[in-house]
């Protein structure tokens, strides 16, 4: 659902509102957890790692919303 072309666009256009540092961080600790889940994938105890990748992409996109508009 959400690619790296559509991450970049939305950084872009975050750094108009000094959140794209936050953002990046949150990306960059999603990936490295990213990676303990395919750790677990590879021996069958967590299988829906894109449903997770939606729910911490949306997780962000609410605290940027927040920030930006609250």
């Amino acid at each position: 659902m959400y690619n790296t072309k559509k991450i970049l666009i939305l950084c872009n256009t975050l750094r108009k509102f000094n959140v794209y540092n936050m953002v990046l961080i949150n990306i960059i600790e999603f990936k490295s957890m990213l990676k303990e889940l395919k750790i677990l994938y590879k021996v069958g105890i967590y299988k829906n790692i894109k449903t997770v990748w939606n729910n911490y992409f949306n997780i962000i996109l609410r605290e940027v919303y927040n920030i930006i508009y609250h």
